[in-house]
C-alpha cells in the first residue's frame, strides 16, 4: 500500500463491522467488489483529508515549516520566485522542451509549499485541485509566461522602435538547408493562430489584443505527431 491508501482504513472498517464472511475467500471477494463500486470522489476527497490532518499535525507545526494554508504564503512564492524564473521571458523563444521544464518546475514547487512527495502518489492535477481549494484559481506559470510575450508584441508592434524593425525585419538572403529552428514569433503564431500580417492588424487595437492575450495565454495547441519514417 502506499500512504496515499491509508484513508481507506477508516472506511473500509465501518463496512466489514457489520459483516460475517466463512472463509478468507468470501472476504477477499466482498472488499474487491466494494472498492470497484466506490467513485473517483471517494479517493480525492479522502487524499486530501488526509494530506490536511498531515498538515496540521503537531510535527509540521515544530518543523516551522508552515503548509500552503493562505493566500499570502502563494503571493510570497510569487514574487520570490516566480518573479525571478520569468524575468526577461518576453525575449524567450519556448520550444516544447522549454515549456515542459517550466511546468516540471511549477509542479516541483507546488509539492514543496504543499508538503507532497512524489512518493505520495499524488497527480499533479490533484495537487493544483488542492491548491485552487485553498488559495483559489491561480494562472499557470507557463501561462504567465505566455501572456507577457504577446503583450510585449502587442507593445512593440504599436510603437516604430529598433525592436519593431528588428522583430518584424526581413534579413536579405537565402535559408540554410534542413528543417529551421523556431523564431520568437513562430509562438506568437502558435498561440493565436493567426498569420503575421493578421497580427499586425491585431495587435494596433490594444483592447482586442488584450483580450486575445488572455485567450490565446491560457490555451495550448495540440503539437502535430511527427512520424520518424
Amino acid at each position: 500500500l502506499a500512504p496515499s491508501d491509508y484513508h481507506l482504513f477508516g472506511p473500509l472498517k465501518r463496512e466489514l463491522a457489520v459483516k460475517r464472511f466463512d472463509d478468507d475467500e468470501e472476504l477477499v471477494d466482498h472488499v474487491r467488489k466494494w472498492l470497484q463500486n466506490l467513485d473517483g470522489s471517494f479517493f480525492r476527497e479522502g487524499i486530501y483529508s488526509m494530506l490536511w490532518q498531515q498538515q496540521r499535525s503537531p510535527s509540521s507545526e515544530k518543523s516551522g515549516r508552515a503548509p500552503l494554508a493562505s493566500r499570502r504564503n502563494t503571493n510570497s512564492s510569487g514574487s520570490l520566485v516566480s518573479s525571478i524564473l520569468t524575468y526577461g521571458c518576453e525575449t524567450w523563444t519556448l520550444l516544447a522542451d522549454t515549456e515542459r521544464r517550466i511546468q516540471a518546475f511549477e509542479n516541483k514547487c507546488l509539492r514543496k509549499l504543499l508538503r507532497i512527495s512524489y512518493k505520495d502518489h499524488v497527480t499533479n492535477e490533484s495537487v493544483r485541485e488542492l491548491v485552487v481549494a485553498y488559495v483559489g484559481l491561480q494562472e499557470p506559470l507557463l501561462a504567465t509566461v505566455k501572456r507577457r510575450k504577446l503583450a510585449w508584441f502587442g507593445h512593440v508592434t504599436i510603437h516604430d522602435s529598433l525592436s519593431k524593425t528588428i522583430l518584424q525585419g526581413r534579413v536579405e538572403g537565402k535559408r540554410r538547408r534542413g528543417r529551421q529552428r523556431k523564431a520568437w514569433c513562430d509562438n506568437i503564431k502558435e498561440w493565436t493562430g493567426m498569420a503575421m500580417d493578421k497580427l499586425v492588424r491585431s495587435a494596433t487595437d490594444r483592447d482586442a489584443w488584450r483580450q486575445k492575450t488572455d485567450s490565446s495565454a491560457l490555451r495550448s495547441p495540440r503539437r502535430p505527431h511527427r512520424s520518424r519514417d
